[in-house]
């Protein structure tokens, strides 16, 4: 039986988390090696919003509730 080519491996919720901190890191250090204050801010922006994702991957909300 052949896999399909579209079908896709889940990622577990650990590894996501993991991935998504890592982007944030990337952008801080973008921050701190770029002197133009409008993509500082910019790239404070973006860490900001990896971190909620992060957070959502590492502690998803209860649909239940």
């Amino acid at each position: 039986m052949a896999i399909p080519t579209s079908y896709k491996y889940a990622i577990p919720t650990s590894y996501k988390y993991k991935e998504y901190a890592r982007y944030a890191a990337h952008c801080l250090n973008m921050v701190a090696a770029t002197k133009d204050q409008e993509s500082r801010a910019i790239n404070r922006e973006m860490a900001a919003e990896w971190l909620k994702l992060a957070d959502v991957a590492r502690h998803p909300l209860d649909p239940t509730k």
